[in-house]
């Protein structure tokens, strides 16, 4: 399977906080699911994008977006794209890496799950 365009992973996560309203951290969850075959950065990249109001598929007035908490998705993804990297020999960018690693361990992108598994708590948003 070929790695998505930049576009479509761009696309995915732009309606979702900007058309739906969902929590950007919910956002990047989905797009993890549904890209396993895209990279973590290009998600990063995505958000930025949005908030900063340069994304190619909406131009959202700043007032209307949460954008500390697009920033904080993107800080923590940062963060387990950093510490998928010290685990594993070789750069683990890809959304599947990300999905296995938070399939373990996360109470932030996947709260539900780890709620369910009862490892941790989910971060107050």
């Amino acid at each position: 399977m070929s790695r998505p365009t930049l576009g479509r992973v761009e696309k995915f996560l732009a309606v979702q906080i900007v058309e739906l309203g969902r929590l950007p951290r919910l956002a990047v969850a989905d797009t993890v699911d549904r890209f396993s075959d895209a990279t973590g950065l290009q998600a990063a990249f995505c958000l930025v994008a949005i908030a900063n109001g340069s994304s190619s598929y909406f131009q959202a007035p700043p007032e209307t977006l949460n954008i500390p908490k697009i920033h904080e998705a993107c800080a923590i993804l940062a963060a387990d794209l950093f510490a998928l990297e010290t685990l594993e020999t070789r750069p683990a960018t890809s959304c599947a890496a990300l999905a296995k690693f938070w399939s373990a361990s996360d109470g932030y992108f996947k709260p539900h799950r780890a709620l369910q598994n009862n490892k941790t708590t989910p971060r107050q948003v």
